[in-house]
């Protein structure tokens, strides 16, 4: 496969054969396991994608930033890539989701703008299966994610008006 880029940021596979991968400016689905790729077209696609995350072989979601002033954008699809259904332009809160240490293997420090303060805070497997959460009422909070096996989490804050996202690997 060459689509002139040799890096991709994110890939998600729901099952053995369906996969959905992206390099930032274009969206890739396989439905035979890698063999083909064919490139998706969502409707937002002025912006840059971090990440895509399927949560089974029909609902998934990029997540990245749009237009010019670089606004947080999330589309999302429940016909498994047809992105049908889409946000874009979402304007920050006062701040957003950070944690570090990015790779961790015990502890976690999730830092998060006040307006999703009080909120509850989320963390799913790359499945979409909520593992852990707890009610946070501080900007700052830490986490031991020690119990956790190795791999990739999403850390999902939702606040009061927001809701806020991040990844982390787990060692």
């Amino acid at each position: 496969m060459s689509f002139g880029y040799d890096l991709f940021r994110s890939l998600s596979f729901p099952d053995a054969d369906i996969g959905y991968v992206t390099n930032g400016y274009i969206l890739l689905k396989t439905a035979n396991g890698g063999d083909d790729w064919v490139i998706q077209s969502p409707e937002s696609s002025d912006g840059y994608f971090y990440s895509v995350c399927f949560v089974n072989t029909d609902t998934g979601y990029a997540v990245g930033f749009s237009g010019p002033l670089s606004y947080g954008a999330i589309i999302k699809t429940t016909n498994g890539g047809g992105f049908t259904v889409g946000m874009k332009g979402l304007y920050p809160a006062s701040g957003m989701l950070t944690i570090f240490p990015n790779p961790a293997s015990d502890r976690i420090l999730v830092e998060t703008g006040e307006a999703s303060v009080p909120g509850v805070l989320s963390i799913l497997n790359s499945n979409g299966q909520e593992l852990m959460k707890e009610t946070i009422n501080k900007k700052s909070t830490q986490i031991d994610i020690s119990a956790l096996p190795g791999g990739v989490y999403i850390i999902r804050l939702t606040g009061i008006r927001s809701v806020q996202v991040g990844k982390v690997v787990k060692e």
